[in-house]
């Protein structure tokens, strides 16, 4: 493959991922908006399913091997945060004081996003890629 052949089917890669990673931030909005609706009306039970979905969304979106994936993860686990503090002030809200300790630390980790980008240049074009890894000085 020439290099721009490759390059372009980088790009084209890169966008497409992206457009997917962006879509799944929407979700999210339509997810937050729905738990709004479910808090207004009482249904603290329901409410609290579609937050579930929305963090478990959050970290799966988080998975994918951008930066961007990552910083999108968590802006849609931001987006359940603001509403779960709406659920639990609602009265006759359940107590969720250990199932939020439970949760994992971070709740979105981005080392994986960050060791991903920091190879990016080396998956677009690996013949710039050392031939032996680089020692450090001792």
């Amino acid at each position: 493959m020439s290099g721009s052949t490759r390059h372009w089917a980088t790009c084209r890669l890169t966008r497409c991922e992206l457009d997917d990673a962006q879509r799944l931030r929407n979700f999210g909005r339509l997810l937050k908006l729905q738990a709004k609706l479910q808090i207004v009306e009482g249904r603290l039970d329901e409410a609290l399913h579609t937050l579930q979905t929305g963090y478990a969304m959050g970290q799966h979106a988080a998975r994918g091997p951008t930066l961007i994936n990552g910083l999108i993860g968590i802006a849609i686990c931001g987006m359940m945060s603001s509403r779960l503090r709406d659920l639990i002030q609602q009265p006759g809200a359940p107590n969720l004081y250990w199932a939020l300790t439970t949760l994992p630390d971070p709740l979105i980790d981005l080392r994986a996003c960050m060791e991903a980008e920091s190879q990016i240049l080396y998956l677009s074009y690996p013949e710039r890629q050392p031939r032996q890894p680089l020692s450090l000085p001792r």
